[in-house]
């Protein structure tokens, strides 16, 4: 038999569980937020928040909050290693929300961790139509750089010899429908798409900065990815034919230096 106070623990540990269930991810992150702010345990508010931010929630809006907190919450209690590392997750999983963004970096930065570089205006870009009659394009090589963001995300390689390409995908919603999420596609993965190249032939400049110091200028030519296989596995992890019908103007790919620290990406981008 287990002792008294071991099964006091775990029935006590089994009820929050089925508490947390019945609730709502909204009322799970009013607990979380109760429980730093009234209650001053920043350990159980962590708790509530990680799980959050961990759990793939449909509510994106509670995601985003969810992941804020989490990384402000570890900044508060000391732990700058576990602060930073949430808030590149913060940068990378919910560019849109940039006031989260520029809000926890603007605390972060008093605490001596680098804050994601804002990025300037960003140019325009074509409708999906200016790539129908583009050259067709065949790229294999190394992920540099991915933009989760909406209404479409991008990825863009490095195709060896000079050659880098940004390959407009879909939606961030249209490919959770192709069980695509943001660990998908990652910093370093090898890659070969298949897709159009803009019909203007476009370029775009890009400058990344690794977390080690290492930076990669060029230009990539902009194109639209029909299909992306993952090398290491060599599954089709992207194919537009899957997807919904595409909308009349994607969104503008933010320009200039982006952080890639750890081979997390910094994109913030103005949430619509």
């Amino acid at each position: 038999m287990l002792p008294t106070a071991l099964r006091t623990t775990l029935t006590a540990a089994l009820f929050s569980c089925l508490l947390a269930s019945a609730q709502t991810p909204a009322e799970q992150l009013q607990s979380g937020m109760f429980a730093e702010q009234t209650q001053g345990d920043l350990d159980k508010a962590i708790t509530i928040y990680r799980q959050l931010a961990n759990s793939g929630l449909p509510q994106r809006d509670v995601a985003a909050q969810a992941q804020y907190r989490l990384a402000l919450a570890l900044l508060q209690k000391g732990d700058l290693t576990g602060a930073s590392v949430e808030m590149q997750r913060l940068a990378q999983n919910y560019a849109d929300y940039r006031t989260l963004i520029s809000g926890l970096a603007a605390r972060a930065s008093h605490a001596g961790i680098p804050a994601p570089a804002v990025a300037p205006a960003p140019l325009a870009l074509p409708s999906q139509t200016a790539f129908d009659h583009g050259s067709p394009v065949s790229a294999t090589g190394k992920i540099i750089q991915v933009l989760w963001v909406n209404p479409v995300s991008y990825v863009t390689v490095d195709a060896g010899g000079g050659q880098f390409y940004t390959f407009a995908t879909g939606s961030p919603n249209s490919l959770t429908k192709q069980q695509i999420d943001r660990n998908t596609f990652k910093a370093d993965a090898m890659v070969s798409v298949i897709g159009n190249l803009a019909e203007s032939g476009e370029k775009r400049p890009f400058s990344i900065v690794s977390a080690t110091g290492q930076k990669t200028e060029g230009s990539a030519a902009l194109a639209r990815a029909n299909v992306i296989v993952t090398l290491a596995d060599g599954k089709t992890a992207f194919d537009r034919q899957k997807l919904p019908p595409p909308g009349t103007q994607p969104p503008p790919i933010p320009n200039g230096t982006i952080f890639v620290p750890n081979g997390t990406v910094f994109a913030p981008a103005e949430k619509k």
